[in-house]
C-alpha cells in the first residue's frame, strides 16, 4: 500500500494525471496517511502542496492527529502557497490549534489567496469547536490586529436572538472603524448576518466611512 500511494503522489506533480491521481488517493484513504505525511514535509513545493491539501480530504479520525502534525510541520518554512494548501486542509479535519496558524495569515501582507483560506479554516473549527472559539474572542480588543479572527469567528457563530448577540455587534461595529482595512471588511462580512438596527446601522455607518 505504501509503494501504491507513492506512486500516486508522484502524479500528483503531472497536470496530466493529478485529477485521476487525487481521485486515486481519495480511494487509497486512510491508508495513503504517512506516505503523504512525509511527502508533505519535504520535496518540491507543488508537490508538497497537494499532498497536504490532500491530508484533508484523506484522514479519518484514526488518523487525523498524525495528519494534522504533517500539515502543521509543513508550515514552519512560511512558504504561502503551502500555508494555503494547510489551511484549506485544515477546514476539513482541523482542531483548536488552527486558530492560532489561520490568526497569522489573515494579515494584510499575506496573499489574497492565502488568507481566504485562512477565514475559510477558521469559520469552520469556529463551528466545530465554539467554546475554544469563543474564548479567543473573549482575548481580543476590536482595535487590535488580531480583530480580522475574532470578527470571522462571530460571523461563523452567530447568535440567532438579537438581545443576546448585542455584545457581538457591539465588538464588530468597533472592528469596523479598525485602522485595518483586512479587520474592517471581516467585520463588516459578519455584521451582515445579523438581523437587527444595530447591525443594520453599523453596516451603513461602515460603507460611508469606506466611500
Amino acid at each position: 500500500t505504501a509503494d501504491a500511494a507513492d506512486a500516486v503522489i508522484d502524479a500528483l506533480d503531472d497536470d496530466r494525471t493529478a485529477s485521476e491521481a487525487e481521485e486515486a488517493l481519495g480511494m487509497l484513504g486512510p491508508a495513503a496517511i504517512l506516505a503523504s505525511s512525509r511527502r508533505a514535509r519535504a520535496g518540491a513545493p507543488p508537490a508538497r502542496a497537494a499532498c497536504i491539501e490532500q491530508l484533508g480530504h484523506i484522514a479519518d479520525e484514526s488518523t487525523r492527529v498524525i495528519a494534522c502534525q504533517a500539515i502543521l510541520d509543513a508550515t514552519f518554512d512560511g512558504a504561502p502557497d503551502l500555508a494555503r494548501a494547510a489551511l484549506l486542509a485544515l477546514a476539513h479535519v482541523g482542531d483548536e490549534g488552527t486558530f492560532g496558524l489561520a490568526t497569522r495569515w489573515l494579515g494584510a501582507d499575506a496573499p489574497p489567496a492565502t488568507r481566504q483560506a485562512a477565514a475559510l479554516a477558521l469559520s469552520a473549527c469556529a463551528m466545530k469547536y465554539p467554546d475554544a472559539a469563543r474564548s479567543l474572542v473573549g482575548q481580543v480588543r476590536p482595535d487590535s490586529a488580531d480583530a480580522a479572527a475574532a470578527a470571522i469567528i462571530i460571523g461563523a457563530l452567530v447568535i440567532a436572538d438579537v438581545a443576546a448577540a448585542a455584545e457581538d455587534v457591539a465588538f464588530l461595529s468597533d472592528a469596523a472603524s479598525n485602522e485595518s482595512a483586512v479587520v474592517r471588511r471581516a467585520a463588516v462580512e459578519a455584521l451582515s448576518a445579523f438581523d437587527g438596527a444595530p447591525a443594520v446601522e453599523a453596516v451603513s455607518f461602515a460603507l460611508a466611512d469606506e466611500a
